[in-house]
């Protein structure tokens, strides 16, 4: 099985996927719709709590997802919810730590 990339580093994000590692590190969640409509989002305060919304590339959250930046945590379907992985989430720093 091969082994997804774990490289915290900042820098080697496009713009796209900086900004979706910073919303997630602010308590909002990347889904995935996977019915006929499909697509990605971004939702402050969760998934289907009402908060503002805005849609991500699905190449930009497959990307990220390649790296080992973000995780599913829930497949129930039609939503999939992801996360950061324990490499990219925050420390008491701000910092990304190796987990």
């Amino acid at each position: 099985m091969a082994t997804r990339g774990t490289n915290v580093t900042n820098a080697t994000l496009t713009p796209a996927q900086q900004r979706i590692v910073e919303r997630l590190r602010t308590g909002w969640v990347l889904g995935l719709e996977m019915a006929l409509a499909g697509g990605y989002w971004l939702q402050q305060g969760g998934l289907g709590r009402g908060g503002a919304t805005e849609s991500v590339h699905a190449n930009t959250a497959h990307a990220l997802y390649k790296r080992g930046v973000i995780q599913s945590i829930r497949r129930a379907f039609p939503v999939e919810e992801f996360q950061l992985t324990a490499a990219w989430r925050e420390s008491a720093t701000g910092e990304p730590y190796a987990g």
